[in-house]
């Protein structure tokens, strides 16, 4: 491949050309940084772009965002008039297409090519493995791979002999068209697909270990986020977090009814501790018998359920909507690992013992939208790359990590789908402070060496894994 960075100069590696990725390619690209945006896919979107490929998480084929038209959208590219208010996915995809050729950096994407190893080397740049053997060496490293590539599963007693799924690999409804399917939880992902195979399933079951608060699409006519938007961030940083959430369950009450009206199980959290459940449909499923809510699943024998209320059904098919690992599968884990989700990074965005690898997107949103988070993350990360913002000491680095989990600790249901969760608003406004507190940090260290290296040598032989940048 031509090198896209200029002579005697490396380029950036972003991995992964999803929204967080594309992001990061922008404001790469408007810095005047070269850059290289690798993805495994064949298009652009990340998980809206669709493929038949398995084991590759992407959006199937009746799905539509849960993000209202006008919240899910770059802040400088708004979507088009004409698209849906909830778009579908391949309108989202469309979008994310047209975002690339707005700005005009789709010569800075590889497609179809996997990141098998990230390594780096002592003067802190990195060497970059690519399927099939190719090696590049890259200034630095931005991962913006998402967090939906590594199942989770539950660990049921027994053994199923019938089909069994995970939600990454649904694709079509009509593959279980005339089968009773079990589809295991009420997120986001559980809920709609039991929504959507029900309109081919013979029957559709919905086991739920915890209640969950769902909301429509629509409340009153109207897109949620008009009654639900986030308040400002002073709301969240000055109010007690538990009188916050007990005031905004009380008016979804009112506003809803209670959650449990429709036969599923009642939250055992207030909402905003746990990202809330947003699902067309699943009330009217539920009563109109096309869908039956069970409860966690005890034992499973050949393709009989057994459930924590001692009651028991046939499956032909489960389906697993359980969520993922945040995974890195191109780092060694002495670098990073996210065990249980639990991103150890300044601002979700910087690894103290390797300045030079930076992430974008590790993180679940409570909020109508992620991409505002992707943008304000990619634009501090980017400043970080360009030498206008400069970060703090290790040390200090280390005891805002330290406070950011222990707020999750205080503030969220202790869950792996909640150990990664912000509320958008607030790290919008911390990404924006932070910002301005880096800047000021670079001017004062103005005429030091630039925070990403700029090599015009030949490189040195790699070590295999480095140490870590002494405290």
């Amino acid at each position: 491949m031509e090198r896209l960075a200029p002579r005697g100069t490396l380029p950036v590696c972003v991995i992964g050309a999803g929204v967080s990725g594309l992001a990061t390619a922008k404001y790469l690209h408007q810095a005047g940084i070269p850059f290289d945006c690798i993805d495994e896919r064949d298009s652009v979107g990340g998980i809206w772009a669709y493929t038949e490929r398995p084991g590759i998480t992407c959006a199937w084929r009746t799905l539509n965002s849960n993000s209202p038209r006008g919240t899910y959208a770059y802040h400088d590219f708004p979507m088009p008039d004409h698209y849906a208010d909830f778009p579908s996915g391949a309108e989202v995809c469309d979008y994310l297409n047209a975002y690339v050729d707005h700005f005009g950096f789709r010569d800075h994407i590889e497609l179809g090519r996997r990141v098998e190893r990230v390594e780096p080397r002592p003067d802190g740049t990195w060497d970059v493995t690519l399927d099939g053997g190719e090696a590049r060496r890259y200034a630095a490293v931005v991962a913006a791979n998402g967090h939906h590539h590594e199942p989770r599963y539950p660990d049921y007693a027994g053994d199923f002999t019938g089909e069994a799924l995970h939600s990454q690999d649904y694709r079509h409804r009509e593959r279980f068209l005339g089968k009773r399917v079990m589809v295991v939880g009420l997120g986001n992902s559980g809920s709609q697909i039991a929504v959507d195979v029900s309109h081919a399933a013979e029957h559709t079951l919905l086991s739920v270990r915890r209640g969950a608060w769902i909301l429509p699409h629509l409340i009153r006519g109207k897109p949620y986020n008009r009654w639900l938007s986030p308040p400002p961030w002073w709301v969240y940083r000055f109010t007690p977090t538990r009188l916050l959430n007990t005031m905004v369950s009380l008016y979804v009450r009112l506003l809803l009814g209670p959650p449990d009206r429709y036969g599923l199980p009642k939250p055992d959290h207030r909402f905003g501790e746990t990202i809330p459940t947003i699902c067309e449909g699943i009330h009217d499923r539920i009563a109109n018998g096309r869908l039956m809510v069970k409860p966690a699943v005890a034992r499973i024998e050949d393709q009989r359920v057994t459930f924590a209320d001692g009651t028991e059904e046939v499956v032909d098919a489960i389906i697993y909507c359980t969520g993922y690992h945040t995974t890195f599968p191109f780092l060694d884990r002495r670098i990073f690992a996210a065990d249980e989700n639990w991103i150890r990074l300044y601002k979700r965005a910087f690894l103290p013992d390797y300045p030079t690898l930076c992430f974008v997107g590790a993180f679940q949103a409570i909020g109508p939208s992620f991409v505002p988070v992707f943008e304000a993350q990619a634009r501090l990360v980017v400043a970080y790359l360009s030498g206008e913002y400069a970060l703090p000491s290790q040390e200090e680095m280390e005891r805002d990590i330290a406070r950011d989990l222990a707020m999750i600790e205080r503030t969220f249901v202790r869950s792996p789908r909640n150990n990664y969760q912000v509320d958008t608003t607030v790290i919008i406004h911390d990404f924006e402070v932070e910002l301005k507190r880096g800047r000021r940090r670079a001017a004062r260290r103005r005429g030091g060496a630039r925070p990403v290296p700029v090599v015009a040598d030949e490189p040195e032989p790699a070590d295999p894994l480095p140490a870590a940048r002494s405290r």
